[in-house]
């Protein structure tokens, strides 16, 4: 994949809630977890990860430092 297809995929620059959900959707796919069992991780409830990947919601300070301690995600990632 050309480095332009990835930027363009991850929607580098963009900042809207779309923008964000497909962000966190990828991030949460790089764990390997479920919606589910990322919620537990992180102490949510699994319609709060449903919310954010739909981009009905933003995700949490808790969501992002979890993924950046656990998987090296840095959440300027998912915010855009």
């Amino acid at each position: 994949m050309q480095f332009e297809d990835r930027v363009r995929l991850a929607r580098t620059g963009h900042y809207d809630s779309a923008s964000t959900a497909k962000r966190m959707l990828a991030a949460r796919m790089v764990t390997g977890l479920s919606q589910v069992k990322l919620a537990a991780a992180v102490g949510l409830n699994p319609t709060t990860i449903v919310a954010i990947e739909k981009g009905r919601q933003l995700p949490n300070w808790n969501l992002m430092a979890w993924l950046f301690e656990q998987h090296r995600i840095d959440m300027t990632f998912i915010v855009g």
